[in-house]
């Protein structure tokens, strides 16, 4: 790194601070965009509507600095006011019956039951790391840009 003055520092310095968190928050949000395309893109179950794939959102609380990643049940709601997506997501066990959504679907109801296609934590628990190890480099890249 070139040399800076003491003008540089000082200016640098009042920068910083919102600088760190904007590249924070773009590393999260790009984190999140990936796990959500990654899900969408990479599922085993056979889809109708698309409005499963499409229920798979993230949220950035850029106050907090928290990424969230889930399903949105306000796409997925059947007609008896139950989500099907979870039933998707964490399976079923075998011989599933007690949920009020297997009267509806009538795949629930077999002998064994939903499998589980863990379609959201695959993505999430590969994207993660990387999202740490990126964060890791984001104070320097700050640094960098507010002494420029």
């Amino acid at each position: 790194m070139a040399e800076i003055t003491m003008e540089q520092y000082q200016r640098g310095l009042r920068k910083y601070p919102r600088l760190l968190k904007r590249e924070a928050l773009k590393e999260m949000n790009d984190s999140g965009n990936t796990i959500v395309r990654e899900a969408r893109q990479n599922h085993n179950f056979n889809t109708h509507s698309g409005a499963l794939e499409r229920s798979i959102q993230h949220e950035l609380d850029r106050q907090e600095m928290t990424l969230t990643v889930f399903l949105d049940d306000r796409m997925t709601t059947a007609e008896n006011g139950n989500s099907y997506a979870v039933f998707q997501h964490e399976g079923t066990y075998q011989g599933y019956k007690q949920s009020p959504m297997a009267p509806s679907y009538s795949h629930s109801t077999g002998a064994s039951g939903i499998q589980a296609d863990h379609f959201l934590w695959t993505p999430y628990k590969t994207e993660i790391p990387k999202l740490v190890k990126r964060l890791e480099k984001v104070p320097q890249k700050a640094w960098r840009e507010a002494v420029r």
